[in-house]
């Protein structure tokens, strides 16, 4: 995930690559839907998509709402692959301050991969490999739910940066209880996204690029990875389409 953060008007790019319950890119039976979240709950903001070239995914673009830095965006992702439901979440930016509240979104599977409700479920927050008496809320997300969940957590104020937090999960999930951790990110101060804009700005993390200029703000973002360099410089070309993007 970025910690680049997302501003208004922002107009963001997400190359993303639909995977079976095993993990293998697949094509979806039809075309996958995206439903964006601010600070764990759906923004209600528009997402267009396009079909990737050469990759089994698609190009989603939306236009950020008012937005501070600090928010906590994600993207559930829904999509069937042989009749089954194959949903995830992506998390696009966020950081995690001292203080602030965390929003991750989760999904309980079968063994074949496919997203089912559990019959219970909890998580317990870990930080720097020990658990923490952090009180957790988990809020089931979507009717029908198909696993989906969104855990939230407000951070101690005495967490300090570089702090690595994890949540383990636990689930029955058809009569079996599975356990597993999702890394939730590392704290950082606000201090450390802060940018400043002067005309044109190339930036970048792991797998954000943001392209800036007098008029407009561009953010393209890959796929964890999943994707190719061709996926993003179409990405890309998409943006310079759209928004006259400086590249």
């Amino acid at each position: 995930m970025s910690t680049i953060p997302l501003y208004t008007g922002d107009r963001y790019y997400r190359a993303v690559v639909v995977r079976d319950g095993r993990g293998v890119p697949t094509n979806p039976d039809a075309s996958p839907t995206a439903v964006v979240y601010k600070n764990g709950a759906p923004s209600g903001v528009p997402v267009t998509t396009q079909a990737l070239s050469g990759s089994p995914g698609f190009i989603a673009a939306f236009d950020v709402p008012p937005a501070i830095p600090g928010d906590d965006w994600s993207m559930l992702v829904s999509a069937a692959v042989d009749g089954r439901p194959i949903d995830r979440w992506i998390h696009l930016a966020n950081a995690i301050f001292p203080g602030g509240t965390v929003h991750r979104g989760f999904i309980t599977r079968d063994r074949r991969g496919a997203g089912v409700p559990p019959a219970v479920v909890s998580a317990t927050v870990w930080r720097n490999g020990a658990a923490q008496p952090v009180p957790v809320t988990i809020t089931p997300e979507g009717s029908p739910n198909h696993g989906r969940h969104m855990l939230s957590f407000t951070v101690p104020a005495s967490w300090t940066p570089q702090d690595d937090v994890q949540a383990l999960i636990e689930a029955v999930v058809q009569g079996k209880t599975v356990r597993r951790y999702q890394w939730v990110g590392r704290v950082v101060q606000p201090a450390d996204v802060t940018i400043t804009i002067n005309r044109l700005r190339i930036m970048a993390d792991e797998q954000t690029l943001v392209i800036q200029n007098d008029e407009q703000r561009t953010v393209i973002a890959s796929d964890e990875q999943a994707v190719t360099v061709a996926d993003i410089e179409q990405a890309v070309t998409v943006a310079e389409t759209e928004q006259g993007a400086v590249v």
